[in-house]
Order: structure tokens, then sequence, then C-alpha cells
């Protein structure tokens, strides 16, 4: 928002100060001498007004309305500076972080082996198996 403006007021400079905040859409500046009968619209004071107004001027001037004074050339103008905020002395961060997680899965076959006493000592067995091929023959015709 704007803070103050300079244009030229009958052969002289006049600088118009403006409040810090707006409570109505226009606003009446403070000053010497003829800022006092000036009247703006708040929309007309903001920075991206003024910059787009200039930008389409040929000679790249900043011109507002000043209400029944007509349209001024802003020579000059000031803006406010948003207030400092405060920045904490130290500013705690949290973050958080997943692990992935991967699973296995495998099986376990257990064989039981049954054994039958005996007076005899253990001797290990031998699987026996018995594996009969048997060829087929296809006669050729």
């Amino acid at each position: 928002m704007i803070e103050s403006l300079t244009y030229e007021a009958d052969g002289d400079e006049a600088t118009c100060s403006f409040p810090a905040s707006f409570t109505s859409s226009t606003v009446t500046p403070t000053g010497s001498g003829a800022c006092q009968s000036l009247s703006f619209q708040v929309s007309d004071l903001q920075v991206a007004t003024a910059l787009a107004k200039a930008a389409a001027d040929p000679n790249r001037v900043w011109k507002v309305s000043a209400g029944a004074a007509g349209e001024i050339a802003v020579l000059s103008a000031t803006w406010q500076t948003p207030a400092a905020t405060e920045t904490p002395s130290s500013v705690e961060t949290t973050t958080t972080t997943e692990e992935a997680t991967t699973t296995t899965e495998s099986s376990t076959t257990t064989t039981e082996e049954s054994s039958t006493p005996s007076s005899t000592p253990e001797t290990p067995s031998t699987p026996s198996v018995a594996e009969t091929t048997t060829p087929t023959v296809t006669p050729s015709q």
C-alpha cells in the first residue's frame, strides 16, 4: 500500500501522506495545502495498479485520479513495508521417516521317521527306491 506520493501542484511539489490502513474505499491524504483537497480510491493506490498504469502510459508516468482535482501525474511515491514479524530464536522441526519392511516367507518341511525300539543298535537305513522303466515301442507304418 502507498505511504506517500509527490506530485506537482501549481508549479510546486506537494507531498501527500497516507494512513497505515484504510477504513473505506476512498482516502483523503494528509499533507500541506493542495493535498488536503484531494481524494483517492484506495484501489488506485496499490503497487500493482501503479505499475500497470505507468506501464500503459507512453511516457511511463503513473497518473492517478484525485477526485474533483482530476488526474495527477505522480513524480515519486513511497510504499509501506510490511511490519517485521518476530522470528523465533529456535525452531523445532519434526521429521517422520518411514522404513520399508520386507517380509520373507519360508517354509520348513519336517519329516519324522518312525522307529521301532529294538535291542540291536540302530543302523542308518538306506532308502530303497525301485524304479522301473518300461520302454514303449510304437510300430511305424
